[in-house]
């Protein structure tokens, strides 16, 4: 069911059947992407395995993604976490743009970013160190072993801006969606971001209601994003190996969300007509 037909469908069905709908695909996800994960870590702990440096932010970045696309799901279970589930979903689509840009690179430049994520890391907790009144040694220590060689400045110079691997999400949506980047910024900058502030928090707080139409929207930009990460990291560290099953997956998925109506959807778009026919 493609265009009008499905908008039409959409907009017929009461919004707990949409959540329905995205709960449904959600379940044909997870267990192709437990799957990868666990052939992550095969590769992670395997000694036979060729790995990179650039591999450590592969290995993080996987597991973040799909942590926080459970726990997106899971705050659906509770009216009163819906409508903030965007700030896992505004997390999982940060994630996704930058995996893609990680993914186009070369080795070398694999290696870098990763190598600046943890120098990101050492840098933060060596000025919380310092700001604590301590030496911040053993960071600093942390951090020189691993830019030796890069040419970044010592952790007591550098900016953390010198230390960031990654442009800016706008230049990540225009690099990564092309034709769509406008869109889909203006749905970062104006659902995800703008409904993280503390007057919108306190609208969506006195608006909550059964509907949670805010929750469905910030699931309906996830899953997308989920189909995109199952097909890069089958196609970028796995070799393929799931190439069938991603390629399944992602029909049963758009089935699942875009496909006709049940019998049980039928009932309650028609409930209008079925009670007439009762009362006659």
């Amino acid at each position: 069911m493609e265009g009008k037909e499905f908008e039409k469908l959409w907009n017929q069905l009461p919004e707990f059947l949409r959540r329905r709908r995205l709960n449904r695909a959600y379940n044909l996800i997870k267990p192709l992407a437990e799957k990868q994960l666990k052939e992550l870590n095969f590769i992670k702990k395997s000694k036979d395995k060729l790995k990179d440096v650039g591999h450590i932010y592969v290995f993080n970045a996987v597991e973040d993604f799909w942590e926080n696309v459970g726990i997106s799901f899971l705050m659906g279970k509770s009216i009163g976490l819906r409508n903030f589930a965007f700030y896992p979903v505004r997390a999982c689509m940060e994630t996704r743009m930058r995996f893609e840009h990680f993914c186009k690179k070369g080795q070398f430049a694999k290696n870098m970013i990763t190598a600046k994520e943890m120098l990101r890391v050492y840098f933060n907790l060596y000025n919380r160190e310092k700001l604590d009144g301590g030496t911040g040694l053993e960071q600093a220590k942390a951090y020189a072993a691993v830019a030796e060689g890069l040419n970044l400045p010592s952790i007591e110079k550098v900016t953390k801006g010198e230390l960031n691997p990654f442009p800016n999400i706008e230049i990540l949506c225009k690099e990564n969606c092309r034709a769509d980047y406008k869109k889909t910024y203006f749905l970062y900058s104006s659902f995800l971001c703008e409904s993280s502030h503390g007057k919108m928090i306190a609208y969506i707080m006195r608006k909550q209601s059964e509907d949670s139409e805010v929750y469905r929207r910030a699931i309906m930009l996830l899953i997308p994003y989920c189909k995109d990460m199952l097909v890069l990291v089958d196609k970028n560290f796995l070799s393929e190996k799931f190439r069938e099953q991603v390629e399944l997956c992602i029909k049963k998925i758009d089935n699942a969300i875009k496909g006709s109506p049940s019998l049980y959807e039928r009932i309650f778009i028609n409930v209008d007509k079925i009670k007439k026919i009762i009362e006659k």
